[in-house]
């Protein structure tokens, strides 16, 4: 059973977005609804994904956590876990690397990819590695979502509530 906890903010009644507290994803985010959460089949790796989805209009938000055996990653660099992560998105799909650069979350270091399909449709990830664990936290929408006030809002909420 997932130990998920929905909660309300003082002074915003009005405002649909919730934080919501994923104590075995040891997260937290802010979601314009409530999210459908679903644990996906092991990879051919051996990782389960767990998966956090909410939509606003043509928008869609994620916030996915896929754990590994503990030596999954054993010598190799967080670029090449990262490397690994972004290439396996592409792989046979007619997208394109809008950037890809890194970042941080508290002292911890990540990785920003954006892509974009022939259609538009563009989507942009934010991974975190910790120990065993991938994190990815997404916003996807029609071209330029990925510089939009919800895209900031919902990418800029998300916490680990774990030690580093």
């Amino acid at each position: 059973m997932l130990g998920v906890a929905l909660l309300a903010t003082a002074g915003h009644a009005a405002d649909p977005w919730k934080e919501v507290r994923s104590k075995e994803g040891a997260f937290t985010a802010r979601f314009p609804a409530d999210p459908k959460i679903n644990i996906e089949p092991p990879d051919p790796s051996g990782g389960v994904t767990n998966v956090f989805l909410a939509s606003l209009g043509k928008m869609a938000f994620e916030v996915s956590y896929t754990d590994y055996g503990a030596r999954a990653f054993a010598g190799r660099s967080l670029d090449a876990i990262y490397n690994l992560a972004r290439d396996d998105l592409v792989k046979g799909q007619p997208v394109k690397l809008l950037a890809d650069r890194k970042i941080m979350l508290d002292g911890l270091p990540g990785r920003e990819v954006i892509f974009a399909a022939e259609d538009g449709y563009t989507q942009l990830y934010r991974f975190f590695v910790m120990q065993a664990r991938i994190y990815a936290v997404i916003a996807g929408g029609p071209a330029g979502m990925e510089k939009s006030p919800e895209a900031k809002r919902f990418l800029d909420s998300f916490k680990l509530i774990v030690k580093k």
